[in-house]
């Protein structure tokens, strides 16, 4: 009896510590997966390339311009001439009616289709390129590299056939910098200086060489050389300090602040290359910035908020608060400032990736992120808003709202490999195998079919298919899953799985 009763221990012993092991291999395995939510860029708005150039409100009268288009809608009554529609698109797009604008353009655009049908002084002048140039800007439904791309080709025609037309070589110029050819928008900059001596010209020139500074800048990926040296080093403001020297009040104080934007573009890159955004609760703007940087941003708060300035757009200022804030680390106001933030559809789309950013990473407390995210997503639910909810579900170990937020992104759109992939992970948790797997596998047919897909997604889903293969004990294939991860990127915690079941 008393050796059954041992060997019935000990097989209770073996069993449990077998059960453990098991365990701890799960737990291994899916610490490795990611819920994987839509990747967010900070500051898309004061990185775009044209911003400090449209800093300023353009004087406008609104009841003078309303006056326009009743009129020109009058006559369309008995006549279709595109012009017309040319027309009625810029001046809705000066009242920033941009649905309306963008609806004339298109108007405009389908007269002048296909190609034998296009009107020459429309192409010859510049109209066709200027329409695209603008739907680049203001339609945010639409691809805007694509909008661009047909801009630059019509601007660059009408250049060729007006080639003294200073008008069509600024578009074309600020066409160039939008794409990110600061060379060709350098040139087209320094043509219309040799024609016209205008002091704004001096602004585009200083947008363009700082772009094409702060791209090599990016290129260079060079963690010492952004950390360590003067955020200036390497940059010029030359053609700024012209323009200050030599401009009317109102414009120094237009200049100063985009002068101002560069610089906290330039701490940006900084603060982005620090792992000290990674750490809410460490003193990051105290350990990463110079005396000189501080100084820099106090100066620019003070100039963001000086009661003087009439003629710079209240929500670009607003947002530039708040990216100040951000980089002192005041994250709470920072969420706030742009939480506040009321302007056009163009700046509030951006303005809004930005408050998901902050709120994600850098918030304790998220009640006032899923707040803000649940308001926004009663007037336009999108898949991305709610995938964000059911990563901050998923955070609290709600997996049952989280597998349903996911649920309800899906609804929205079929066609993202994300919100797949945040419910294989939910139903690996669950060990639901063959849905995890069954989930895993559509994110990955749905990022290969995709051109543009981004190396980081890639990544997660490989990562998270090679998890679920191993906790289906299919090893074969975790294996090869595993080897194209780590052929394609150093993750970390590709290796450690590599390390733990592969290495021998």
């Amino acid at each position: 009896m008393k050796i059954k009763a041992l060997i019935a221990s000990s097989l209770i012993l073996i069993i449990s510590s077998l059960n453990a092991a098991e365990d701890t291999d799960k737990k291994f395995i899916l610490g490795s997966m990611s819920f994987t939510v839509p990747g967010l860029k900070f500051g898309s708005l004061i990185n775009n390339p044209m911003f400090a150039l449209n800093i300023s409100n353009k004087k406008v009268n609104d009841s003078d311009i309303k006056k326009q288009i009743d009129s020109i809608e009058r006559i369309l009554k008995e006549t279709s001439d595109p012009v017309l529609f040319y027309k009625l698109g810029n001046f809705y797009k000066d009242i920033t009616n941009y649905n309306k604008a963008i609806e004339y353009y298109n108007r405009f655009l389908r007269l002048n289709q296909p190609l034998y049908n296009i009107d020459s002084n429309a192409l010859k002048n510049g109209i066709i390129g200027e329409i695209y140039y603008s739907l680049s800007e203001i339609d945010s439904y639409n691809n805007k590299n694509y909008n661009l791309e047909k801009a630059l080709v019509y601007l660059t025609k009408a250049a060729e056939l007006n080639p003294d037309n200073s008008s069509i070589l600024l578009m074309l110029g600020d066409c160039c910098l939008s794409l990110g050819k600061t060379t060709e928008a350098l040139y087209c900059y320094n043509k219309v200086l040799e024609k016209n001596d205008d002091i704004l010209i001096y602004a585009r020139l200083q947008a363009a060489s700082f772009q094409g500074d702060y791209l090599k800048l990016l290129a260079s990926q060079s963690e010492d050389e952004v950390k360590n040296q003067p955020i200036t080093r390497n940059f010029n403001f030359d053609y700024l300090e012209t323009a200050i020297n030599n401009s009317s009040s109102d414009l120094k104080i237009s200049f100063k602040i985009q002068h101002y934007v560069y610089l906290i573009r330039l701490m940006l890159v900084k603060y982005d290359f620090s792992s000290i955004k990674n750490q809410p609760d460490s003193p990051g703007f105290n350990r990463l910035f110079s005396e000189e940087e501080k100084l820099i941003l106090s100066e620019a708060e003070n100039a963001f908020n000086n009661p003087d300035i009439k003629n710079i757009n209240h929500s670009y200022l607003k947002y530039l608060t708040g990216i100040n804030y951000y980089l002192k680390s005041d994250f709470d106001k920072a969420f706030s400032v742009f939480n506040e933030i009321h302007g056009d559809e163009i700046i509030s789309k951006s303005v809004y990736n930005d408050i998901l950013f902050i709120g994600l990473n850098f918030l304790k407390d998220k009640h006032e992120l899923i707040k803000f995210i649940e308001s926004k997503i009663k007037t336009e639910p999108d898949p991305e808003s709610y995938l964000i909810l059911a990563g901050i579900e998923f955070e609290n170990k709600s997996f049952l709202k989280s597998e349903m937020l996911c649920k309800q992104s899906l609804k929205v759109s079929r066609n993202n490999p994300e919100a797949y992939s945040a419910l294989s992970v939910i139903y690996a948790i669950n060990e639901n195998y063959s849905a995890a797997d069954e989930m895993i596998r559509t994110a990955d047919n749905l990022i290969k079919g995709d051109p543009m897909n981004n190396k980081k997604l890639f990544t997660h889903i490989k990562l998270n298919e090679a998890a679920i293969a191993l906790l289906k004990n299919e090893k074969e294939r975790a294996y090869i899953l595993l080897r194209s991860v780590l052929a394609a990127d150093n993750d970390e915690k590709a290796y450690q799985l590599y390390n733990r079941y592969f290495k021998k």
